[in-house]
């Protein structure tokens, strides 16, 4: 083995590589502050985030927790069937801030169109935790970045790093959650206003108080584009309201996410926001409604007995309106109502849940390429 001690030359390449190694590796550590203040901004903006989740759905839970031991009405609905309200103020607060959509009730929460203060408490989950999570997410990281008196100088520079690159950690600019929240918004505001105008004196709202009826309205509202649970019984609703829920639950939650996080950055990396809404759109609006069209047509066409015998249940517009919930990834069904079937012979069980729960297997399978689709 060859000693470089006892060879000048090897021994001065030896030290020369050395003083090289230690000087890359210093600059690295002390010499670059951009790539440190790039580090410090990531592990705040993690903090925040997990900080963010944490809080969000604790406050839910307890708040959820305590209207519903100090409301009569939904004790009532618990106690009679069978639901302990701990548990159920835990599950559905997580449901409907992670926008999965699960409720342990049947018939969603029609049972608590009376009770406001939980449908307003779940209206905010869906909102935080979905539609308005990455505008509330930078609104927070600003506020942060402008309390100087509970923020050090270092996370005040960090905060106001995460705001000035967003294309380092945010997946969009300023300009890209503007229009989130304009998109989102105005949306919610058509729906509400439409419902209200269509449906305000009819059965859907039978029985119910001012104040109860726009909350189920804008709790549905809400609804269409998150977690796809209803209020209100959605075989009443008139054909115009069902085609508006389909065109909105067509829109994706956060307009402009439908691609990776990669090309988003590159986008914003290249100052393009324009170019790329605008190519959004044109994917959203142009290409996958090919695949949805035909998905639609194939899947009428295989329930076509389904669509002569029992006509308004599986009406065209009710069979649209199911595929397009499913692309969405949304959940929201006008369900199956025995009521409406023109032959009344034979024993029948409304499913107010799941209108495709009465599909055949074949048309089940074909929805699931279909939720794949929507989501990626």
């Amino acid at each position: 083995m060859i000693n470089s001690s006892k060879i000048p030359e090897l021994q001065m390449v030896t030290l020369q590589g050395t003083q090289q190694n230690n000087g890359h590796k210093n600059s690295h550590e002390t010499n670059d502050p951009a790539l440190k203040l790039q580090s410090q901004a990531l592990r705040y903006y993690n903090y925040i985030i997990v900080c963010y989740l944490i809080v969000v759905q604790l406050v839910g839970i307890i708040s959820v927790i305590i209207y519903l031991n100090t409301n009569p009405d939904s004790q009532k609905i618990l106690r009679e069937r069978d639901i302990d309200s701990t548990l159920f103020s835990v599950f559905i607060t997580v449901s409907f801030f992670a926008n999965c959509g699960y409720v342990q009730l049947n018939d969603g929460l029609v049972p608590f169109q009376k009770s406001p203060g939980l449908l307003w408490l779940l209206v905010i989950q869906m909102a935080l935790g979905n539609t308005m999570f990455w505008p509330f997410v930078r609104l927070l990281t600003w506020g942060l970045s402008h309390l100087r008196m509970f923020t050090t100088v270092t996370q005040t520079r960090a905060l106001q790093y995460i705001l000035k690159n967003p294309q380092k950690l945010l997946p969009f600019g300023f300009k890209q959650t503007m229009w989130i929240v304009m998109v989102e918004w105005g949306l919610n505001v058509v729906q509400l206003g439409c419902l209200s105008a269509l449906q305000w004196s009819t059965s859907v709202f039978q029985g119910l108080t001012w104040t109860q009826k726009f909350s189920a309205a804008v709790f549905q509202t809400f609804s269409t584009r998150t977690t796809g649970i209803n209020a209100i019984n959605m075989a009443d609703l008139s054909p115009a309201i069902i085609f508006i829920y389909a065109l909105v639950m067509y829109i994706p939650s956060e307009p402009g996410l439908k691609q990776t996080s990669v090309s988003s950055a590159s986008c914003v990396e290249t100052k393009d926001e324009d170019n790329f809404l605008s190519r959004q759109a044109q994917k959203t609006l142009f290409q996958r409604s090919v695949a949805l069209l035909a998905t639609t047509v194939v899947i009428c066409m295989i329930e076509n007995d389904n669509v002569v015998n029992d006509p308004l249940n599986f009406s065209i517009l009710n069979m649209i309106f199911e595929t397009i919930s499913a692309y969405g990834n949304v959940g929201l069904s006008v369900g199956y109502s025995c009521r409406l079937r023109r032959n009344e012979e034979g024993a029948c069980k409304d499913v107010p849940y799941s209108l495709s729960g009465k599909w055949s297997v074949t048309g089940k399978l074909l929805l699931l390429p279909l939720m794949l689709l929507g989501r990626f």
